[in-house]
């Protein structure tokens, strides 16, 4: 029955018999990275973070053993180039040297004082000029493996974003992975009980936040969930009106998007996140913009505003106690509100104080007690913005660096959507741009990023995506799909002289099937 299942979805249980070992032990990491990493607070704890950065520096490594020459990496080198970048200015920002009093005379003045405090008199003056450049070296050494754990990520979901069964793998894992999310956040929810694996949490029991402590962070990727959804849902939808398959398949494939998608949002909007619903918003609307664009014509931006209406009704009939009714109960003197405006501003105040180089990467927690209000008595982990925090702890060339490798990302998948071999390479390219910006949304007003199980699976669903091949497909014989190391067989067989009397240019030309 399970294989009845799989073969209605499309997923064959035999689909990836044919690839080779490295992108199986590739896509079982990556899945597991997806599917494991919310498991326990979104891998927030340490020993949790170790065993999500060691998974993806593995899965990485399997592949540089299996492609020395990093050709199917080539795609996503530049956005994982600037991953890589920050990474290791949180490094470099971690290790004394002498030139932190030009660089940031303020982290050198902040670091020669504390030394003077508590060496006394006793101080060596020779040590003053051999200081590092964070405020926290070891939180910026921790940040940076974290980083570029996330880039390694990146690059192995790249090279297994190839294959188109390693796709559908990863796309089903965030599949699954927020549904476990929903059902088991429903069931504390329903108790109004505010405990996550038998342990107590803070926070609103009232707000469903799956196993993540704060609600906007499970509202996070539940929204990644929803992106993948709608471009599920466009191909299941498109399939069925091109009747590519038959009207069952198309029928099994339209109805399970469409549950994916509902219980995503409903997820989401019981999640009561404002910052989240505005990002699933912007992410629709940009992937029904980019549907009309493509097609030249509004079908695809029908299918995008008639999604968000009906998710509009589900908020209304499900979540307006949770999501809607703390709208309209937000006003302009909410403490919550006044303070996170608050914290804005100091950060924006860090970041002036250290405008080239920043106060070191994860450092934040540590170096804003320099600019916070005097008034403000909360101690912040966080800036409640991923692109304040970032610029005041790694300073503006870095993020402008950022900037540019994210530009190069939008742009490789926004070509993906409308130059991939198969409506399905489509969807998934689609799928990973509305990801794209709903997390740049989203981390406007929150930190949802900090999370690795946030960070992985954002990095693995656009590693996929900018993995899929595009242009025209290449000619085939026989059903058979050859690997780039196979160029040579591939040659000789074409080669091998024609004994079954059919004639084979005629066979090069039939049309290929999606």
């Amino acid at each position: 029955m399970l294989k009845s299942i799989l073969k209605r979805l499309g997923l064959r249980a035999g689909m990836i018999r044919h690839e080779s070992v490295t992108h199986v032990v590739v896509t079982s990491l990556l899945a597991a990275l997806v599917l494991l990493g919310p498991v326990r607070f979104g891998g927030v704890l340490p020993p949790e973070r170790a065993i999500l950065d060691t998974m993806a520096f593995l899965a990485l490594a399997v592949v540089l053993l299996r492609y020395p020459r990093l050709a199917p990496l080539r795609p996503a080198l530049a956005p994982a180039l600037a991953l890589a970048f920050v990474a290791v200015i949180g490094l470099l920002q971690s290790t004394p040297n002498p030139l932190t009093h030009l660089l940031s005379p303020r982290s050198a003045e902040i670091w020669s004082e504390s030394r003077s405090l508590l060496a006394g008199s006793s101080a060596d003056p020779t040590d003053s000029w051999w200081l590092p450049i964070s405020l926290a070296p070891s939180a910026s050494r921790v940040a940076a493996v974290h980083w570029l754990a996330v880039t390694a990520a990146l690059l192995a979901a790249a090279s297994a974003g190839a294959q188109r069964g390693a796709r559908r793998l990863l796309g089903v894992a965030l599949a699954l992975s927020g549904v476990f999310q929903v059902l088991y956040g429903a069931s504390a929810w329903s108790r109004q009980k505010a405990e996550i694996l038998g342990v107590e949490v803070p926070g609103d029991p009232g707000r469903l936040r799956g196993t993540f402590v704060n609600p906007d962070h499970f509202a996070f990727f539940m929204g990644l969930a929803v992106a993948l959804a709608f471009a599920w849902l466009w191909w299941a939808v498109r399939r069925l009106v091109a009747r590519k398959v038959s009207m069952e398949v198309a029928s099994v494939r339209l109805a399970v998007a469409l549950l994916l998608f509902f219980l995503a949002f409903i997820g989401l909007g019981l999640s009561g996140s404002r910052s989240g619903l505005l990002a699933a918003l912007a992410a629709l609307t940009v992937q029904g913009g980019v549907l009309a664009d493509k097609y030249r014509r509004w079908r695809g931006a029908t299918w995008g505003i008639t999604g968000v209406a009906l998710a509009g009704i589900t908020f209304v009939l499900f979540g307006y106690r949770n999501f809607l009714g703390r709208w309209m109960e937000t006003s302009a003197y909410e403490l919550g509100w006044n303070a996170r405006v608050g914290t804005w501003r100091d950060t924006l105040e860090l970041w002036l104080a250290f405008p080239l180089t920043g106060s070191g990467l994860g450092s934040f927690r540590f170096a804003f007690p320099i600019t916070q209000s005097s008034g403000s008595d909360l101690t912040w982990l966080h800036a409640h913005s991923d692109w304040l925090e970032l610029l005041a702890t790694v300073g503006l060339p870095a993020v402008l660096f950022f900037l540019a490798g994210a530009s190069i990302l939008l742009r490789r998948l926004w070509s993906t959507t409308r130059r991939g071999r198969r409506s399905e390479d489509r969807a998934f390219a689609l799928g990973a741009l509305g990801a794209v910006v709903y997390a740049a949304f989203h981390s406007m007003a929150d930190f949802g990023l900090t999370l690795p199980a946030n960070a992985f699976a954002l990095a693995i669903l656009c590693g996929a995506a900018l993995g899929i091949p595009t242009g025209r497909r290449p000619k085939q014989r026989s059903g058979l799909t050859f690997h780039l190391e196979d160029r040579e067989s591939a040659s000789l067989l074409a080669e091998r002289p024609n004994t079954s009397g059919r004639d084979s240019s005629r066979t090069d030309e039939r049309p290929i099937r999606e």
